[in-house]
């Protein structure tokens, strides 16, 4: 027992040990720094990418109780249920039918389907045969079905997905039923899917990050030797620059998902250019301000 106590104080001491050493190498490399980076450029390569790796696997742990937070089942089945009792106000004369790639309904005017959100109605599907795919932003509806295309709201501009990659259906209140008996089946199994779906989401999320980060410090630590060589005269190593990569791409990092959170898209465009800026100011503190490497 006393053996069993022991090996779990020496367990929470190394983890304490590791977390602020995580957290010291994080605040170091939010910006460039002179000493700290001389210090990088002596380490070993494994060292800095296992920075990088923790640091990638702490936002995306972040971001996934994140997610669970916002979109918790809860809140999801919520949605459900007022879904389906939406759909079981579904008209019994209504048919919409898709044949050929167009829509034609039996009403021969919009139809409006609406969902409680905090105890207010939003609109949220309109179908209108004489509507074009820019009426959307008229309705402030999330979807709409024109005569050929589903329109999906989205900023800044609207998404559009041609009809005729359905198949010819026909849509009746015996379908919306079934749907709704559907919906409310897959309710009762949703706490069981997010058990199985949360860790998976994380390991998804984590693998898809290391792999595009590792290509955009690939592209940035490129781009940084392009300058050093054309227009500073120096020629650098592309490994020892990489390595400086794994820490200058911090705050970056942190920028970018921090926008994520915040409900704004990401921007490829911007990420690259920042992250260069920041590996090749990372770089010139180490080997054109350091006096052991200046020419």
């Amino acid at each position: 027992m006393q053996l069993i106590f022991s090996l779990g104080i020496s367990n929470i001491i190394y983890m304490t040990i590791k977390v602020k050493s995580f957290v010291r190498h994080l605040s170091s490399s939010l910006l460039p720094q002179a000493n700290y980076y001389r210090k990088i450029a002596a380490a070993s390569f494994l060292d800095s990418f296992k920075y990088l790796f923790t640091l990638i696997l702490f936002l995306n742990l972040l971001l996934t109780v994140y997610l669970f937070i916002r979109f918790n089942p809860v809140t999801i089945n919520k949605f459900f249920n007022n879904l389906a009792d939406n759909l079981n106000k579904y008209p019994y004369d209504l048919s919409i039918k898709v044949y050929n790639g167009r829509l034609s309904t039996l009403y021969h005017r919009p139809y409006f389907f609406w969902l409680e959100k905090d105890n207010r109605k939003r609109l949220f599907l309109v179908i209108d045969e004489n509507a074009q795919p820019k009426d959307i932003n008229q309705y402030y509806s999330d979807f709409l079905i024109t005569p050929k295309d589903i329109v999906i709201k989205n900023r800044p501009k609207p998404i559009v997905l041609p009809l005729d990659y359905l198949d010819n259906h026909t849509i009746d209140r015996d379908n919306i039923v079934k749907l709704k008996d559907n919906i409310l089946q897959l309710g009762k199994i949703l706490p069981l899917v997010y058990l199985l779906s949360t860790p998976l989401l994380f390991l998804i999320l984590s693998a898809s990050s290391l792999a595009v980060i590792i290509i955009y410090l690939l592209i940035a630590t490129a781009a940084s030797l392009i300058i050093f060589r054309f227009f500073l005269r120096k020629q650098l190593n592309f490994k020892a620059v990489l390595k400086t990569s794994f820490h200058a791409i911090t705050l970056p990092l942190l920028l970018d998902y921090c926008l994520m959170v915040f409900g704004f898209k990401p921007l490829p465009s911007l990420f690259l250019f920042l992250t260069t800026v920041f590996v090749f100011s990372a770089a010139y503190e180490v080997y054109c301000l350091s006096p052991t490497h200046r020419s």
